[in-house]
């Protein structure tokens, strides 16, 4: 296995590949536009990577997303001594660069989408994702708090249930019309306690340990870097605070991405798991929702934020400004 892995590593473009992993998952058309080499190159090593167990890939319809296999022993000890030496590379920094170049035309794409249907999204929205009834059970996982945070808030249509659950709801969504809309919602039922802010979900406009409550209703799915913003929400809640998160199982509807710009064909409660762990989160209970007759499966969970120190997604190498 040690001597395996050794000769994985032995090639500088595998090791750009791993560095670029470190800081999320990406398509081989995305891997190939980040590092600048022809696909069929990057596919042969991806493949390399594939059969030494270094990397996997996660199918999301017809497309596959590449990531770190995580706790590999072996890997992980000879990374950590050789990657001082992967930073002095020379293509590195213009690798990191252009992964979050990627990483930004992701967020781009998304807000341009939303500015333009904030006016008719909750028809849009009702139209085009079926869903099962969700909307009371979801309620139930919601604590009582001082301060509580939704991420993507759209047009504020859980606002008025969160204000009455909290003494202060702080809004986010990275879309100013979406913001608008929910301005005006909240100016129409005379809400108090109530900041909406534009904001990204990567780097929350606010304070470490601000919030005793983060929320993600159905927005997890949009996030081009999810694991980056379940830590950004563990940044902002106090120690102990709680996190609930509605989003979809796993699904092949691959529209989605084109009608309602879905980043992710929902997630699997394994990966969100996995997420959970590397955000610094404990999960605390969950519970699965079928949908009937041609509705989409969807997941709600409740988690707590741990202790301990966050652990960081991306290495010193690819670390977000």
């Amino acid at each position: 296995m040690l001597k395996a892995t050794l000769k994985t590593l032995s090639d500088d473009t595998r090791l750009r590949i791993l560095g670029v992993l470190q800081g999320g998952e990406f398509t081989v058309r995305e891997l190939t536009s980040i590092l600048d080499l022809r696909q069929p190159l990057v596919s042969h090593h991806l493949k390399v990577l594939l059969d030494a167990g270094l990397v996997s890939v996660k199918r999301q319809g017809t497309w596959g997303y590449y990531r770190l296999q995580r706790n590999v022993a072996v890997f992980d000890r000879i990374w950590s001594a050789i990657e001082g030496e992967v930073a002095l590379l020379p293509e590195v920094i213009r690798d990191a660069t252009a992964m979050l170049d990627c990483l930004e035309e992701r967020k781009k794409a998304s807000r341009h989408f939303f500015d333009r249907q904030a006016r008719n999204w909750d028809s849009t929205l009702h139209k085009f994702l079926p869903l099962p009834n969700y909307q009371d059970r979801f309620l139930k996982f919601l604590p009582n708090a001082n301060t509580a945070l939704e991420v993507g808030c759209g047009t504020g249509s859980l606002i008025p249930s969160l204000a009455r659950k909290s003494i202060l709801v702080v809004g986010i969504d990275q879309s100013l019309e979406m913001i608008e809309e929910a301005r005006k919602r909240v100016l129409r039922e005379g809400l108090q306690g109530v900041d909406l802010r534009v904001g990204d979900m990567s780097h929350l406009p606010l304070a470490g340990r601000e919030v005793d409550l983060v929320v993600f209703n159905m927005v997890l799915h949009h996030a081009p870097h999810p694991v980056a913003v379940l830590g950004e929400a563990s940044r902002v809640l106090k120690n102990g605070g709680t996190l609930v998160v509605a989003d979809l199982l796993p699904h092949e509807q691959e529209w989605v991405r084109d009608k309602l710009a879905d980043q992710w064909l929902g997630f699997s409660l394994e990966d969100m798991g996995d997420f959970l762990d590397r955000a610094g989160f404990v999960l605390e209970s969950r519970e699965e929702i079928p949908g009937n007759n041609g509705q989409l499966d969807l997941f709600i969970l409740r988690a707590r934020k741990g202790e301990g120190r966050i652990q960081s997604e991306t290495l010193s190498l690819f670390m977000e400004e």
